[in-house]
């Protein structure tokens, strides 16, 4: 996973109302467009922009049935870029770990150790 696509994915989980759409959906194991419209007291065309982006980084699927819509969570996507952000953190702090925080600073702005 690209730096672009996690920031695509955590971008799309900053909105409250599409972490609710991931919650309500994962709750019932998939959801119409429908029953998301009438649980949210929204707009189909507001829900279905949120469903859309949720999509776009792969945290919804969709399965169509005629002519509805039904969507439920694929988590491998968060799962691999908190994988990817753990070990990142990891390397950091253990490269960190012998660093005198106050001595990097002094050296880097120019003040008396």
């Amino acid at each position: 996973m690209t730096d672009r696509e996690l920031e695509k994915l955590f971008s799309a989980l900053g909105n409250k109302l599409r972490l609710q759409i991931l919650d309500l959906v994962a709750q019932h194991k998939e959801m119409c467009v429908c029953e998301l419209v009438d649980q949210l007291q929204m707009s189909q065309a507001n829900v279905s922009h949120h469903t859309g982006i949720l999509r776009d980084v792969d945290l919804l699927e969709a399965r169509k049935v005629g002519t509805w819509v039904f969507y439920r969570v694929n988590s491998e996507p968060l799962k691999s870029a908190l994988t990817i952000i753990v070990g990142r953190l990891q390397t950091n702090l253990s490269q960190a770990a012998d660093e005198d925080p106050e001595a990097r600073v002094a050296a880097r702005c120019g003040l008396p150790e």
